[in-house]
Protein backbone atom coordinates (compact mmCIF):
# COMPACT_ATOMS: atom_id res chain seq x y z
CA UNK A 1 0.00 0.00 0.00
CA UNK A 2 2.64 2.47 0.80
CA UNK A 3 4.39 1.75 -2.59
CA UNK A 4 1.76 2.30 -4.75
CA UNK A 5 1.44 6.00 -2.63
CA UNK A 6 4.72 6.61 -3.34
CA UNK A 7 4.82 5.96 -6.44
CA UNK A 8 1.28 8.27 -7.42
CA UNK A 9 3.44 10.62 -5.55
CA UNK A 10 6.45 10.68 -7.54
CA UNK A 11 4.04 10.34 -10.51
CA UNK A 12 2.21 13.78 -9.80
CA UNK A 13 5.72 14.96 -9.02
CA UNK A 14 6.76 14.33 -12.66
CA UNK A 15 3.24 15.61 -14.05
CA UNK A 16 3.68 19.26 -12.16
CA UNK A 17 7.97 19.23 -13.09
CA UNK A 18 6.75 18.78 -16.60
CA UNK A 19 3.99 21.87 -16.23
CA UNK A 20 6.34 23.71 -14.49
CA UNK A 21 9.27 23.00 -17.45
CA UNK A 22 6.33 24.28 -19.68
CA UNK A 23 5.69 27.69 -17.73
CA UNK A 24 9.60 28.39 -17.81
CA UNK A 25 9.89 27.81 -21.78
CA UNK A 26 6.74 29.76 -22.23
CA UNK A 27 8.49 32.43 -19.78
CA UNK A 28 11.58 32.31 -22.13
CA UNK A 29 9.27 33.22 -25.29
CA UNK A 30 8.13 36.23 -23.68
CA UNK A 31 11.12 37.53 -22.61
CA UNK A 32 13.10 37.38 -26.03
CA UNK A 33 10.27 38.77 -27.83
CA UNK A 34 10.97 41.48 -30.32
CA UNK A 35 9.01 44.79 -30.46
CA UNK A 36 7.30 44.11 -33.37
CA UNK A 37 5.71 40.97 -32.03
CA UNK A 38 4.31 43.07 -28.76
CA UNK A 39 0.53 43.45 -28.48
CA UNK A 40 -0.40 46.53 -30.42
CA UNK A 41 -3.29 48.71 -29.26
CA UNK A 42 -4.67 51.56 -31.00
CA UNK A 43 -7.96 53.59 -30.97
CA UNK A 44 -11.27 52.77 -32.83
CA UNK A 45 -10.38 56.77 -34.81
CA UNK A 46 -7.58 59.62 -34.38
CA UNK A 47 -7.32 61.31 -31.23
CA UNK A 48 -8.07 64.54 -32.51
CA UNK A 49 -11.13 63.25 -33.78
CA UNK A 50 -12.41 61.45 -30.35
CA UNK A 51 -11.32 64.69 -28.70
CA UNK A 52 -13.17 67.04 -31.50
CA UNK A 53 -16.49 65.15 -30.89
CA UNK A 54 -16.08 65.39 -26.70
CA UNK A 55 -15.80 68.70 -27.39
CA UNK A 56 -19.22 68.85 -29.25
CA UNK A 57 -21.00 66.85 -27.24
CA UNK A 58 -19.96 69.11 -23.94
CA UNK A 59 -20.93 72.26 -26.30
CA UNK A 60 -24.12 70.65 -27.49
CA UNK A 61 -25.64 69.97 -23.82
CA UNK A 62 -24.38 72.78 -22.23
CA UNK A 63 -26.28 75.21 -24.34
CA UNK A 64 -29.23 73.57 -23.13
CA UNK A 65 -29.86 73.41 -19.58
CA UNK A 66 -32.66 75.69 -18.26
CA UNK A 67 -32.60 78.86 -16.30
CA UNK A 68 -34.14 78.33 -13.33
CA UNK A 69 -31.42 76.66 -11.47
CA UNK A 70 -27.74 77.28 -10.90
CA UNK A 71 -25.84 73.85 -11.28
CA UNK A 72 -26.85 71.05 -13.66
CA UNK A 73 -24.22 67.69 -13.59
CA UNK A 74 -23.81 65.63 -16.52
CA UNK A 75 -22.21 62.12 -16.15
CA UNK A 76 -19.38 61.09 -19.03
CA UNK A 77 -19.21 57.20 -20.11
CA UNK A 78 -15.27 57.08 -19.94
CA UNK A 79 -14.70 54.09 -22.92
CA UNK A 80 -11.26 52.84 -23.47
CA UNK A 81 -11.95 52.82 -27.23
CA UNK A 82 -8.74 50.68 -27.57
CA UNK A 83 -8.94 48.24 -30.67
CA UNK A 84 -7.17 44.87 -29.57
CA UNK A 85 -6.03 41.82 -32.05
CA UNK A 86 -7.51 38.97 -31.88
CA UNK A 87 -6.14 36.36 -29.25
CA UNK A 88 -5.66 33.00 -30.06
CA UNK A 89 -6.70 29.94 -27.21
CA UNK A 90 -8.26 32.39 -25.34
CA UNK A 91 -11.71 31.45 -23.59
CA UNK A 92 -14.35 32.92 -24.90
CA UNK A 93 -15.69 36.38 -23.71
CA UNK A 94 -19.31 37.85 -23.78
CA UNK A 95 -20.02 40.01 -26.88
CA UNK A 96 -20.65 42.93 -24.79
CA UNK A 97 -16.95 42.59 -23.83
CA UNK A 98 -15.46 42.77 -27.30
CA UNK A 99 -17.43 45.55 -28.88
CA UNK A 100 -15.37 49.09 -29.09
CA UNK A 101 -17.05 52.35 -28.48
CA UNK A 102 -16.95 54.55 -31.89
CA UNK A 103 -15.31 57.89 -31.76
CA UNK A 104 -19.11 59.04 -32.49
CA UNK A 105 -21.14 57.63 -29.89
CA UNK A 106 -20.72 58.88 -26.34
CA UNK A 107 -22.63 57.44 -23.00
CA UNK A 108 -24.08 60.08 -20.90
CA UNK A 109 -26.13 60.56 -17.80
CA UNK A 110 -28.37 64.24 -17.13
CA UNK A 111 -29.25 65.80 -13.74
CA UNK A 112 -30.38 68.72 -13.38
CA UNK A 113 -30.41 70.93 -9.68
CA UNK A 114 -34.06 71.71 -10.04
CA UNK A 115 -35.17 67.42 -10.21
CA UNK A 116 -35.03 65.25 -7.53
CA UNK A 117 -31.52 63.72 -6.84
CA UNK A 118 -31.99 60.63 -7.87
CA UNK A 119 -33.47 61.23 -11.10
CA UNK A 120 -30.93 60.82 -14.14
CA UNK A 121 -31.52 60.29 -17.50
CA UNK A 122 -29.36 58.19 -19.23
CA UNK A 123 -28.66 58.57 -22.89
CA UNK A 124 -26.22 57.73 -25.57
CA UNK A 125 -25.12 60.61 -27.47
CA UNK A 126 -23.93 60.07 -31.47
CA UNK A 127 -22.52 62.96 -33.81
CA UNK A 128 -23.74 62.60 -37.14
CA UNK A 129 -21.77 64.87 -39.34
CA UNK A 130 -23.71 66.51 -42.67
CA UNK A 131 -23.06 65.33 -45.66
CA UNK A 132 -20.38 66.95 -47.25
CA UNK A 133 -22.63 68.63 -50.15
CA UNK A 134 -23.98 70.43 -47.36
CA UNK A 135 -21.52 70.80 -45.07
CA UNK A 136 -21.48 74.38 -43.31
CA UNK A 137 -18.78 73.77 -40.16
CA UNK A 138 -21.74 72.59 -38.22
CA UNK A 139 -22.75 69.01 -37.28
CA UNK A 140 -25.84 67.19 -35.49
CA UNK A 141 -25.67 65.48 -32.34
CA UNK A 142 -27.98 62.92 -31.85
CA UNK A 143 -28.58 61.25 -28.45
CA UNK A 144 -29.92 58.12 -29.11
CA UNK A 145 -29.87 54.60 -28.72
CA UNK A 146 -28.94 52.34 -30.71
CA UNK A 147 -31.32 51.47 -34.05
CA UNK A 148 -33.58 54.33 -33.05
CA UNK A 149 -35.86 55.83 -35.48
CA UNK A 150 -34.63 59.20 -36.17
CA UNK A 151 -37.76 60.25 -38.55
CA UNK A 152 -38.19 63.75 -37.76
CA UNK A 153 -41.88 63.64 -37.73
CA UNK A 154 -41.26 62.45 -34.31
CA UNK A 155 -39.31 65.28 -32.91
CA UNK A 156 -40.33 67.43 -30.33
CA UNK A 157 -38.68 71.01 -30.05
CA UNK A 158 -36.89 70.95 -26.49
CA UNK A 159 -36.35 74.64 -24.76
CA UNK A 160 -35.09 72.94 -21.59
CA UNK A 161 -33.03 69.53 -21.27
CA UNK A 162 -34.56 69.59 -17.81
CA UNK A 163 -37.98 69.84 -18.66
CA UNK A 164 -37.13 66.38 -20.54
CA UNK A 165 -35.44 65.03 -17.82
CA UNK A 166 -38.68 65.51 -15.50
CA UNK A 167 -41.19 64.38 -17.89
CA UNK A 168 -39.59 61.67 -19.65
CA UNK A 169 -41.51 57.86 -18.49
CA UNK A 170 -38.35 56.35 -20.52
CA UNK A 171 -35.04 55.23 -19.39
CA UNK A 172 -33.76 57.00 -22.01
CA UNK A 173 -34.51 59.19 -24.54
CA UNK A 174 -33.73 61.03 -28.07
CA UNK A 175 -32.36 64.08 -28.56
CA UNK A 176 -31.75 66.01 -31.98
CA UNK A 177 -29.28 68.79 -32.18
CA UNK A 178 -29.32 70.50 -35.76
CA UNK A 179 -27.31 72.41 -37.30
CA UNK A 180 -29.16 75.09 -36.42
CA UNK A 181 -28.66 74.53 -32.74
CA UNK A 182 -32.32 73.86 -32.31
CA UNK A 183 -32.65 70.76 -29.62
CA UNK A 184 -35.70 68.46 -30.72
CA UNK A 185 -36.36 64.99 -28.71
CA UNK A 186 -38.52 62.32 -28.45
CA UNK A 187 -39.25 59.07 -26.12
CA UNK A 188 -37.03 56.08 -27.22
CA UNK A 189 -38.47 52.99 -28.42
CA UNK A 190 -35.92 50.67 -27.25
CA UNK A 191 -35.20 49.90 -23.41
CA UNK A 192 -31.69 49.95 -22.42
CA UNK A 193 -30.37 46.41 -21.16
CA UNK A 194 -28.14 47.83 -18.69
CA UNK A 195 -29.33 47.97 -15.20
CA UNK A 196 -28.51 50.83 -12.86
CA UNK A 197 -28.42 51.52 -9.00
CA UNK A 198 -30.74 53.69 -7.30
CA UNK A 199 -27.56 55.92 -5.80
CA UNK A 200 -24.16 55.83 -7.70
CA UNK A 201 -21.00 55.53 -6.22
CA UNK A 202 -17.97 57.31 -6.50
CA UNK A 203 -14.51 55.79 -6.55
CA UNK A 204 -13.08 57.68 -3.54
CA UNK A 205 -16.39 55.51 -1.19
CA UNK A 206 -15.01 52.34 -3.36
CA UNK A 207 -11.40 52.86 -2.25
CA UNK A 208 -11.44 50.45 0.90
CA UNK A 209 -12.87 47.67 -1.39
CA UNK A 210 -9.98 47.61 -3.49
CA UNK A 211 -8.57 46.33 -0.55
CA UNK A 212 -9.93 42.94 -0.99
CA UNK A 213 -9.18 40.81 -3.79
CA UNK A 214 -10.99 41.90 -6.48
CA UNK A 215 -11.05 40.87 -9.97
CA UNK A 216 -8.05 41.12 -11.97
CA UNK A 217 -9.96 42.28 -15.13
CA UNK A 218 -12.32 44.81 -13.45
CA UNK A 219 -9.09 46.50 -11.44
CA UNK A 220 -6.62 46.32 -14.72
CA UNK A 221 -9.27 47.29 -16.91
CA UNK A 222 -10.39 50.35 -14.76
CA UNK A 223 -6.56 51.53 -14.83
CA UNK A 224 -6.67 51.05 -18.14
CA UNK A 225 -9.64 53.09 -19.03
CA UNK A 226 -8.74 56.16 -16.64
CA UNK A 227 -5.43 55.86 -18.47
CA UNK A 228 -7.14 55.72 -22.04
CA UNK A 229 -9.38 58.84 -21.15
CA UNK A 230 -6.88 60.90 -20.14
CA UNK A 231 -5.86 60.84 -23.84
CA UNK A 232 -9.28 61.34 -25.37
CA UNK A 233 -10.09 64.17 -22.66
CA UNK A 234 -7.45 66.05 -21.95
CA UNK A 235 -8.07 68.85 -24.94
CA UNK A 236 -11.74 68.91 -24.43
CA UNK A 237 -14.01 70.95 -21.60
CA UNK A 238 -14.26 67.80 -19.66
CA UNK A 239 -11.02 68.02 -18.01
CA UNK A 240 -10.42 71.83 -18.22
CA UNK A 241 -9.73 71.51 -14.45
CA UNK A 242 -7.66 68.58 -12.44
CA UNK A 243 -9.55 65.15 -12.12
CA UNK A 244 -10.00 63.04 -9.11
CA UNK A 245 -11.03 60.31 -7.49
CA UNK A 246 -14.38 62.30 -6.56
CA UNK A 247 -15.12 62.98 -10.47
CA UNK A 248 -15.02 59.28 -10.91
CA UNK A 249 -18.45 57.85 -10.50
CA UNK A 250 -20.31 54.12 -10.63
CA UNK A 251 -24.02 53.75 -11.86
CA UNK A 252 -23.81 50.44 -13.30
CA UNK A 253 -25.29 47.87 -11.05
CA UNK A 254 -23.12 44.57 -10.71
CA UNK A 255 -24.62 41.14 -10.30
CA UNK A 256 -21.26 39.87 -9.20
CA UNK A 257 -19.83 40.65 -5.39
CA UNK A 258 -18.72 41.84 -3.50
CA UNK A 259 -19.47 45.42 -5.26
CA UNK A 260 -23.13 46.44 -6.19
CA UNK A 261 -21.75 48.83 -8.79
CA UNK A 262 -19.61 47.38 -12.29
CA UNK A 263 -16.11 48.67 -12.40
CA UNK A 264 -15.88 48.40 -15.92
CA UNK A 265 -18.49 51.52 -16.89
CA UNK A 266 -16.62 54.68 -15.03
CA UNK A 267 -18.21 58.10 -15.34
CA UNK A 268 -16.91 61.08 -15.20
CA UNK A 269 -18.86 63.68 -13.30
CA UNK A 270 -18.87 67.53 -14.61
CA UNK A 271 -21.08 70.15 -13.28
CA UNK A 272 -22.26 72.94 -15.47
CA UNK A 273 -22.74 76.62 -13.87
CA UNK A 274 -25.52 78.89 -15.07
CA UNK A 275 -23.51 82.29 -16.20
CA UNK A 276 -19.96 81.41 -16.08
CA UNK A 277 -18.09 80.34 -18.03
CA UNK A 278 -15.18 78.02 -18.87
CA UNK A 279 -13.72 77.10 -15.18
CA UNK A 280 -10.52 78.08 -14.24
CA UNK A 281 -7.71 76.31 -16.67
CA UNK A 282 -4.28 74.78 -15.45
CA UNK A 283 -1.34 76.71 -16.48
CA UNK A 284 0.03 73.11 -17.78
CA UNK A 285 -3.61 70.80 -17.22
CA UNK A 286 -1.91 68.03 -18.71
CA UNK A 287 1.04 67.69 -16.26
CA UNK A 288 -1.87 68.20 -13.59
CA UNK A 289 -4.03 65.68 -14.83
CA UNK A 290 -1.01 63.59 -15.00
CA UNK A 291 -0.02 63.75 -11.43
CA UNK A 292 -3.84 63.19 -10.70
CA UNK A 293 -3.95 60.26 -12.64
CA UNK A 294 -1.33 58.78 -10.83
CA UNK A 295 -2.36 59.19 -7.73
CA UNK A 296 -5.54 57.58 -8.49
CA UNK A 297 -3.54 54.59 -9.78
CA UNK A 298 -1.57 54.55 -6.30
CA UNK A 299 -5.25 55.00 -4.59
CA UNK A 300 -6.33 52.44 -6.67
CA UNK A 301 -3.49 49.85 -5.57
CA UNK A 302 -2.97 50.49 -2.20
CA UNK A 303 -7.09 50.73 -1.59
CA UNK A 304 -6.71 53.58 0.51
CA UNK A 305 -6.73 58.00 -0.33
CA UNK A 306 -3.93 60.17 -0.72
CA UNK A 307 -5.27 61.77 2.17
CA UNK A 308 -4.47 59.20 4.96
CA UNK A 309 -0.50 59.85 4.08
CA UNK A 310 -0.86 63.40 4.68
CA UNK A 311 0.07 63.22 8.14
CA UNK A 312 2.67 60.83 7.62
CA UNK A 313 5.18 63.65 5.57
CA UNK A 314 5.06 67.08 7.24
CA UNK A 315 6.97 68.07 4.29
CA UNK A 316 3.71 67.60 2.01
CA UNK A 317 1.95 70.02 4.76
CA UNK A 318 3.73 73.01 3.47
CA UNK A 319 4.30 72.55 -0.11
CA UNK A 320 2.00 74.17 -2.19
CA UNK A 321 -0.80 72.33 -4.53
CA UNK A 322 0.66 70.05 -7.31
CA UNK A 323 3.92 70.09 -5.79
CA UNK A 324 2.79 68.51 -2.31
CA UNK A 325 0.99 66.05 -4.42
CA UNK A 326 4.41 65.07 -6.90
CA UNK A 327 5.86 64.77 -3.58
CA UNK A 328 3.64 62.64 -1.56
CA UNK A 329 3.22 60.18 -4.52
CA UNK A 330 6.92 60.06 -5.39
CA UNK A 331 7.70 58.71 -1.56
CA UNK A 332 4.23 56.10 -1.94
CA UNK A 333 5.46 54.88 -5.28
CA UNK A 334 8.97 54.40 -3.63
CA UNK A 335 7.33 52.29 -0.53
CA UNK A 336 5.04 50.37 -2.24
CA UNK A 337 7.95 49.06 -4.46
CA UNK A 338 10.16 48.32 -1.82
CA UNK A 339 7.55 46.26 0.10
CA UNK A 340 7.07 44.81 -3.21
CA UNK A 341 3.60 45.72 -3.60
CA UNK A 342 3.56 47.24 -6.52
CA UNK A 343 3.12 45.02 -10.29
CA UNK A 344 6.28 45.79 -12.83
CA UNK A 345 3.31 47.61 -15.01
CA UNK A 346 1.42 49.36 -12.38
CA UNK A 347 5.09 50.42 -10.83
CA UNK A 348 6.18 51.73 -14.85
CA UNK A 349 2.81 53.82 -15.04
CA UNK A 350 2.40 55.49 -12.09
CA UNK A 351 6.49 55.94 -12.84
CA UNK A 352 5.14 57.50 -16.39
CA UNK A 353 2.53 59.47 -15.63
CA UNK A 354 5.00 61.37 -12.76
CA UNK A 355 8.10 62.25 -15.27
CA UNK A 356 4.81 63.33 -17.81
CA UNK A 357 3.69 65.92 -14.93
CA UNK A 358 7.66 66.91 -14.50
CA UNK A 359 8.38 67.38 -18.15
CA UNK A 360 6.85 70.84 -19.44
CA UNK A 361 6.90 69.58 -23.18
CA UNK A 362 4.24 66.77 -22.56
CA UNK A 363 1.59 66.97 -24.76
CA UNK A 364 -1.18 64.57 -26.29
CA UNK A 365 -0.71 66.70 -29.85
CA UNK A 366 1.97 65.23 -30.43
CA UNK A 367 2.41 61.67 -32.02
CA UNK A 368 5.71 60.74 -30.99
CA UNK A 369 4.50 61.57 -27.13
CA UNK A 370 1.45 59.63 -27.20
CA UNK A 371 3.14 56.62 -28.58
CA UNK A 372 5.71 56.41 -26.13
CA UNK A 373 3.60 57.04 -23.36
CA UNK A 374 1.41 54.23 -24.66
CA UNK A 375 4.00 52.21 -24.46
CA UNK A 376 5.23 52.67 -20.79
CA UNK A 377 1.42 52.56 -19.89
CA UNK A 378 -1.45 50.81 -21.56
CA UNK A 379 1.00 48.15 -23.33
CA UNK A 380 2.44 46.75 -19.76
CA UNK A 381 -1.04 46.90 -17.85
CA UNK A 382 -2.77 45.18 -21.22
CA UNK A 383 -0.04 42.59 -21.23
CA UNK A 384 -0.09 42.11 -17.38
CA UNK A 385 -3.43 41.64 -17.19
CA UNK A 386 -3.43 39.00 -19.87
CA UNK A 387 -0.38 37.19 -18.18
CA UNK A 388 -2.46 37.49 -15.07
CA UNK A 389 -5.63 36.15 -16.46
CA UNK A 390 -4.06 33.51 -19.18
CA UNK A 391 -0.38 32.28 -18.18
CA UNK A 392 2.32 33.41 -20.83
CA UNK A 393 1.97 33.27 -24.50
CA UNK A 394 1.72 30.45 -26.44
Amino acid sequence: MKKNRVKDALDRLETCTKRIDAWATRADKLQDETPQSRLKLKFSASLGTIQENATKVHQGISRNWCDDNPVHVACLLLEQRLVRPKKTKRPLQAASLNLVAQATCFGLGLRGDCNASSQWLNSEIRIDELPSSTRTGTVRVTISVPEDDHDPANLQHVTSLCKVIRQSPHPFVVFCLNDKGCLASRPSLKKTAAEYVQQSSSLEALLPQFEAQLPIAEVYGLAITLIASIFQLNHTPWLETKWSKRDIVFARANSNMPLSVDLRYPSLVKEFHRGTGPGPTLINRTCSNLLALAIMLLEITSGSPVEQRLGYDQITNILPGDQSGLHLAEGWLKEKNSHGRLSSAFSQAILTCLQGYLDPDASFDDDQYCNAFKEKTLLPLEEEMDFLLFGPPR
